[in-house]
């Protein structure tokens, strides 16, 4: 019997130093985990600031630019010719910018045959606001005949045209979900200034700035 209790008591504690190890074992774990876990996020503040940054630059390079939409393209387009129908616009909406304004114009690469967006590059941000002032203000007060084809001098069926700030690739999907919201909860406005996406419900209430996706779902939410 004293051989049998002996062999007992050996084996819990054999047992309990394996219950220790494990235990042990589990603990280390869950501070590896927790280390991992800290780790992640602070790769993650890391790589947003990285990101914030990025998008600074890249709207620092744009600051100047507007993007032309929907202006159909020639076979063989040179840039005097691009520029040529700025300047046909620009007599026909009465704003002031000239050859020397323009830095470089051309077409985003893409598809052959198709509309490409136009990039045009100007030396200040005043003629590029002077441009979109110019282009706003013949939209308002020609409802009928917004700014088409016939206005760069483009004969035949007068197609629409669109022109707005060149943006960088986040901000154009921020800016299609803030519209997409503005659709869903009713907000009478969205618009882009100084390549920032803004919103406003009704007519009188403050712009809200949009930040980023998690913003809009908590909007999305109320």
């Amino acid at each position: 019997m004293e051989n049998s209790l002996l062999l007992i008591q050996n084996t819990t504690n054999d047992c309990e130093k394996s219950l220790q190890f494990i235990s042990q074992q589990y603990e280390d774990m869950q501070n590896n985990i927790r280390q991992l876990e800290q780790q992640c996020k602070n790769n993650c503040l890391t790589i947003s600031s990285l990101e914030g940054k990025l998008e600074d630059l890249q709207l620092n390079t744009k600051k100047n630019n507007l993007e032309i939409r929907n202006l159909p393209s020639q076979e063989k387009e040179s840039t005097a010719e691009l520029i040529q129908m700025m300047l046909t616009l620009a007599s026909g909406l009465n704003y002031g910018v000239q050859p020397s304004d323009i830095r470089h114009i051309y077409r985003v690469p893409g598809k052959k045959g198709t509309n490409r967006p136009i990039i045009m590059e100007l030396n200040t941000i005043a003629a590029k606001h002077d441009i979109l002032n110019s282009v706003r203000r013949h939209n308002n007060s020609n409802p009928s005949q917004k700014l088409n084809t016939a206005h760069f001098g483009i004969s035949g069926t007068a197609n629409a045209v669109y022109i707005g700030e060149d943006l960088t690739s986040s901000t154009r999907k921020l800016f299609y979900s803030a519209r997409e919201l503005c659709k869903e909860k009713q907000y009478k406005f969205c618009w882009i200034a100084h390549g920032k996406v803004l919103i406003r419900k009704i007519e009188g209430q403050s712009a809200v700035l949009i930040k980023n996706e998690a913003q809009i779902e908590k909007l999305r939410q109320e």
